[in-house]
């Protein structure tokens, strides 16, 4: 995990044409969804699983997956990480506001744990947007060398609902308007990449999320 950490700092130098590159984006359950991430992210492959009716996907800095020291990279170091399931049925906002309720709730932080039980779970912050829900958590918890604090953001996109976390480092923290600004970046990614417009929202359904997601 820490290595596809390593060398964040932005591009510099141009890629060479024959130079390996890091795939930014993978086609999952059964090439029914495209998943991606922020500029200077990419998936490894190797950390990544995919079904018919679900899909996890790992991503980490491009030049640290390629091993390609001209590769595109991140800002920051971060780990981030994609759930992904089908939708079974409408999202509406109102679907929206009564989950980011739930997330605030003993049993919501029990969904949000890195472990086992809630005891842990410290919700800091859950914010709503069109078609989103943002969720700024503290999981005490071992992390190893994650950072305590993390962000998921819970996204409807063309029919598939995506859980997108973001998790920095120990060593060089996130504050939390970074943090909640790459979860961001990550759904609207998510939706370029399925053709949806960045920020807008999208069906699903509250069922599939509850039950199979979280």
């Amino acid at each position: 995990m820490t290595a596809l950490l390593t060398a964040c700092a932005p591009r510099e130098k141009p890629r060479s044409d024959n130079a390996t590159l890091a795939p930014r984006s993978l086609s999952v359950m059964s090439k029914g969804f495209v998943v991606a991430g922020p500029r200077g992210f990419c998936v490894d492959t190797r950390s990544s699983t995919s079904t018919e009716d679900s899909a996890f996907a790992l991503f980490g800095s491009c030049s640290a997956i390629s091993g390609n020291p001209a590769d595109d990279k991140p800002r920051a170091p971060a780990i981030l990480s994609a759930s992904v399931v089908p939708a079974d049925g409408p999202l509406d906002e109102d679907a929206l506001d009564r989950l980011a309720a739930f997330l605030s709730s003993d049993e919501g932080r029990a969904a949000l744990s890195r472990g086992e039980g809630d005891t842990d779970v410290v919700v800091l912050d859950v914010e709503r947007a069109p078609g989103l829900v943002l969720i700024h958590a503290r999981d005490g918890m071992a992390a190893g060398d994650l950072q305590s604090d993390y962000w998921r953001a819970v996204v409807a996109v063309s029919g598939h609902i995506v859980s997108a976390t973001v998790s920095g480092f120990a060593a060089t923290p996130f504050d939390s308007d970074a943090g909640t600004a790459l979860a961001r970046d990550f759904a609207n990614a998510m939706r370029r990449a399925n053709g949806e417009r960045a920020g807008g929202g999208g069906g699903g359904g509250l069922g599939t999320l509850l039950d199979r997601l979280l």
